[in-house]
């Protein structure tokens, strides 16, 4: 399979230099192309290319899902599980109600004196 890169990495990878990249091309006994105002070298050239299957996978191969939906009375299970749980110990009416009454419940860290 044709791996098309610049002439700096052709260059490095063949442990050569650019200008001796440059001349082969200039030669044509390197396989070049330009696309898009840059130009790329094949380092791999007589390769096998590997064409893109033109029928869908089988059922069995393609994706799978990621997740599974919950029935209605799992959910319902779920959140019942939450409400007993986390019982909170004050009414909040903000997040920044929950972050000034968390500031106020930390404890400040032992002093360790040097000796």
């Amino acid at each position: 399979m044709p791996c098309w890169v610049v002439p700096s990495i052709a260059a490095e990878f063949w442990r050569v230099s650019i200008e001796h990249v440059l001349y082969c091309i200039k030669q044509g006994s390197i396989q070049s192309k330009s696309e898009g105002g840059f130009l790329f070298v094949d380092v791999a050239p007589g390769t096998p290319v590997l064409e893109k299957p033109t029928e869908p996978a089988p059922a069995a191969e393609q994706a799978r899902p990621t997740f599974t939906m919950l029935s209605q009375e799992e959910l319902e299970a779920l959140e019942s599980e939450v409400e007993e749980d986390d019982q909170p110990s004050g009414e909040f009416s903000s997040w920044m109600d929950k972050r000034r009454q968390a500031t106020r419940s930390r404890r400040a860290p032992t002093l360790r004196m040097a000796g």
